[in-house]
């Protein structure tokens, strides 16, 4: 499915549910609001695009590398709070030359890695006062990031990808960036493939098995699979709810730890979690992790009562 062409008239079927109600509440309507790029148009009429060359931008970016990497730190004082996805030094250390002043060698970055990296940058836009957005609103400061990461999102789609977390984490921040001038049609279509991605990842289920990862480096790993998970799941609950439909991810059949805190993950220092208890039996069994034993439902009320 073309994220950046859907049909006008495709919008979430209605079911018998939403009978005598305002149909035009439920579900998403088929424009994108007023703020969203319009991905049919040429490149040079977003307020963002770069028609002219600039001394410091390197073929892949569309904007001056400096404000790049300025849009870079401003993600993770900005977005990452509310987004807490992605692991700053390892991002820093993959995409970031030592002197903190540009890209790595583009070359060595694939689509999908371009894809995280508009991504970002596009979320952090409208937080940005540098100069090179005078005269842009705020909202529309990201407009030509957005759309070159929906390009790369079609170029990655049709090349037929395979799910993997760079492109997976790509997707989860170009579905946030679609998401915040409104939800719309894409913005779903977006987080259902998601979705689906991270059943292809096995990432609903990664802590069933009750490993303990005291590898630092193997543990911070981990933890960024269970960030990627709980921040598909909360865009996953966030349409769902506003749209009145069923959410994609079966909480029912889940089993990750909840986040811990960015301190300790970019640190590297493995710390505890729970499970977020969606299940009736779930109770026992956290107490059971806890107490390195399996408790039956009835030994479960000795413990309370």
């Amino acid at each position: 499915m073309d994220l950046m062409n859907t049909p006008a008239n495709s919008h979430p079927a209605y079911t018998p549910s939403s009978e005598g109600r305002n149909r035009e509440a439920v579900g998403f309507a088929h424009k994108s609001p007023s703020g969203t790029p319009d991905y049919s148009a040429e490149i040079g009429q977003t307020p963002m695009s770069c028609s002219e060359p600039f001394e410091h931008t390197p073929s892949w970016l569309c904007i001056p590398e400096p404000v790049a990497i300025e849009l870079v730190h401003l993600f993770f004082e900005k977005i990452q709070p509310w987004l807490p996805l992605l692991h700053k030094p390892r991002f820093f250390a993959s995409y970031i030359r030592s002197d903190v002043s540009s890209f790595c060698d583009p070359c060595s970055l694939a689509d999908r890695d371009k894809l995280l990296i508009y991504g970002m940058l596009a979320l952090a836009a409208r937080h940005s006062t540098n100069a090179y957005f005078a005269n842009v609103p705020a909202p529309k400061r990201g407009n030509g990031l957005l759309k070159e990461a929906c390009t790369l999102y079609g170029q990655l789609r049709e090349a037929d990808e395979l799910p993997n977390i760079k492109y997976l984490q790509g997707c989860v921040l170009l579905a946030n960036g679609l998401a915040v001038d409104g939800p719309c049609h894409r913005t779903w279509i977006l987080t259902g493939v998601s979705v689906r991605m991270a059943y292809d990842l096995d990432l609903c289920n990664m802590d069933d098995a009750e490993d303990t990862y005291t590898d630092p480096e193997e543990w911070t790993a981990i933890e960024e699979r269970r960030r990627l998970f709980w921040a598909i799941w909360e865009i996953d609950a966030f349409l769902s709810t506003i749209a009145r439909r069923p959410r994609a991810i079966d909480h029912r059949r889940m089993a990750v730890l909840l986040p811990v805190s960015d301190a300790a993950w970019f640190a590297q220092e493995p710390v505890e979690s729970s499970l977020f208890a969606t299940r009736p039996s779930e109770p026992a069994r956290l107490i059971g992790r806890k107490t390195k034993r399996k408790l039956s439902t009835p030994s479960l009320a000795s413990v309370f009562w």
